[in-house]
């Protein structure tokens, strides 16, 4: 009886464990496969990024789109978007003196011969880009970048341009329809140095290969000595380190800065650390060597800010840098970060000086004026603005209302819980416009034009407003509620056969002043051409200017008016002048009253002027 147990017992198992063994082969050819583990290795992509508890878009205004007809270029006046229309300002019609824009007379001048192609050599070329790490393996996870020789200028962003993965190699990147000339290629990847590459598209090699190696970094520390105009040290600093490869929305211009916009191209990195200075006021900065990079330290006491920039090209270990700071007002580029620590919540109450009502119809935290991310509010009751969970540190507050034509911006300080009460002083500008009376009749049409209204310091935040002149109005007039404080005022009309003048006014108004400003339509002609060396390859980084004012006389405002071409070379101002003018153009010069070439020329009033492919030599 126990043999029979025992056999039994055995015949069990072992048909348990044939169940098993089929089990598990039929699970191996019918099921799925399995995941594999985590690759943790030096090279491999990055986690991707936590949502900061900011979210886009900017309040901003968005910045009108080019109308369609006109050539595409950085300095092309603007439309407003269709989903975006400005809002109409109501005005009442109005008679003042509106001098003339034109002089009676051209004054005499240089001259230049214009020499021109009928059409640019357009060679339309390719970059392949790798990119490789010290082992020789492709980085998958780099930003790339692609800049054209400005001349004078330097390395100037190719804001149009995208650079396409290539199917199935990660790792590689395509330029297309690349225009010739010569370019620099850079990328940047997590735990690597930065890499570039220079080369040159000519009619007779129109496409390139680019090889980016990227090297681990090596670390150097350097010391900073941070003291107070009196000598003291200051209780805490921030310090903020930006990688000097350059802002590609802002351009440095011979006589003044380009605004291009505000995205397009990767642009470059930042960091930045708070630090409670030691009684020595030598703090200890480690970096990658061979960077050239940008510092700002800031200090905040008392609602008080003390600043400095300090600007390094290649430091060695070791060096230990002087830094005074001078004070200074808040504004967009200064302040210190929001710090870690425990979260808080703001409550913003908001009035006028003058007792009228006011109501906000939106409001937002921002860490820096001039980028677009902001913390959202989490409730906002008439004049009252709430935001939870808010790191401390430095804030800037802007708040639009219908009450006011021009966004409200002040800095908040959170150390803990905010209850605060800003009392708005206001101030009323009434800005005139009129037509020009030396400007060629025009029958039955109206006159169309924007006005954009900016706080100075607040980066690209603003508002735009459209006007309308009825056909047979000599002028308008509207008056604008604005927060007491400095501003930017931008006209530019949206017909292309008119222009306005001034096309920038500055002005800084105090609570309970009246501002009266004047702007002139006045007939206007669109200029187009392309700026080419003698082989008719278009040229960058070409600043040109259109005065009544021949070269040797020219005057140090019309610097504002200053524009800049394309990286194609092509220039556009649907609201130039009529009449004779002077065409100046800078290539090679750095001269204010000496440039490369003047040219005169005449501007059909309510017309167009395509000069085509214009030679110019560098």
């Amino acid at each position: 009886m126990q043999s029979m147990l025992r056999s039994f017992t055995m015949i069990a198992c072992g048909a348990l464990l044939l169940a098993l063994l089929a089990g598990l082969l039929i699970g191996s050819i019918t099921g799925g496969r399995p995941r594999p583990l985590p690759y943790e290795g030096i090279d491999a992509p990055p986690p991707p990024a936590k949502p900061l508890p900011i979210k886009p878009p900017p309040l901003r205004e968005k910045p009108p789109t080019p109308p369609p007809e006109m050539p595409k270029g950085p300095d092309t006046p603007v439309k407003p978007p269709p989903d975006k229309p400005v809002k109409v300002k109501p005005s009442t019609p109005v008679t003042f003196d509106v001098p003339p824009v034109r002089p009676p007379e051209l004054k005499e001048g240089r001259t230049d011969e214009i020499a021109t192609l009928d059409h640019p050599v357009e060679v339309k070329g390719s970059i392949l880009v790798e990119v490789r790490n010290h082992r020789d393996t492709l980085l998958g996870h780099a930003s790339l970048r692609i800049e054209v020789n400005g001349g004078p200028l330097g390395w100037l962003a190719v804001r149009s341009a995208v650079a396409e993965p290539v199917r199935d190699t990660p790792g590689q990147w395509r330029y297309n329809n690349v225009m010739a000339g010569r370019y620099r290629v850079s990328s940047m990847a997590a735990n690597y140095t930065a890499a570039s590459q220079e080369l040159e598209l000519t009619a007779n090699a129109l496409s390139a290969t680019v090889v980016l190696k990227h090297e681990q970094p090596r670390s150097i520390t350097i010391e900073f000595s941070i003291r107070l105009p009196d000598g003291n040290v200051p209780s805490e600093v921030q310090i903020r380190q930006t990688d000097r490869a350059g802002n590609p929305n802002r351009v440095n211009g011979r006589f003044g800065e380009h605004v291009l916009g505000s995205a397009g191209v990767p642009g470059y990195g930042t960091r930045s650390s708070r630090y409670k200075m030691p009684d020595t006021g030598v703090v200890p900065w480690t970096f990658n060597s061979g960077s050239q990079m940008d510092f700002e330290f800031t200090h905040e006491k008392a609602s008080k800010t003390w600043y400095a920039k300090l600007r390094l090209d290649n430091p060695t270990a070791g060096q230990r840098f002087d830094v005074e700071l001078a004070e200074s007002e808040a504004s967009g580029d200064v302040g210190m970060a929001p710090m870690s620590g425990v979260l808080a919540n703001v409550h913003l109450t908001f009035t006028r000086n003058d007792g009228a009502s006011l109501t906000i119809t939106r409001a937002n935290l921002r860490q820096k004026l001039d980028q677009p991310e902001y913390m959202d509010t989490t409730e906002v009751v008439g004049s009252r603005a709430s935001w939870i969970n808010v790191q401390p540190g430095r804030w800037f507050v802007v708040v639009e209302a219908g009450e006011l034509d021009a966004f409200f911006v002040a800095p908040v300080s959170v150390s803990g819980d905010v209850v605060q009460t800003f009392n708005i002083d206001v101030a009323r500008v009434v800005v005139r416009a009129g037509r020009d009376p030396g400007s060629p009749a025009r029958d039955n049409a109206p006159a169309t034009f924007q006005l954009r209204i900016r706080p100075q310091g607040s980066g690209e935040l603003e508002k735009t407003f459209g006007r309308e002149l009825p056909a047979g109005q000599k002028g308008d007039s509207a008056t604008y509620n604005l927060p007491a404080g400095p501003y930017v005022l931008l006209a530019q009309s949206t017909d292309k056969g008119l222009g306005v003048e001034p096309e920038q006014r500055s002005i800084k108004v105090a609570a309970g002043s009246e501002t009266t400003l004047d702007f002139t339509i006045r007939a206007a002609c669109a200029l187009t051409f392309v700026c080419v060396d003698t082989q008719g390859v278009a040229i960058a980084g070409v600043e040109y200017l259109i005065s009544f004012n021949p070269a040797g006389d020219l005057k140090e405002n019309e610097k504002a008016n200053v524009k800049l071409s394309g990286p194609d070379g092509r220039c556009a101002v649907p609201g130039a002048p009529y009449g004779a003018v002077y065409l100046h153009i800078w290539t090679a010069s750095t001269d204010w009253q000496r440039p490369d070439k003047v040219f005169r020329i005449d501007m059909p009033a309510y017309g167009e002027k395509d000069l085509g492919a214009v030679v110019l030599n560098r």
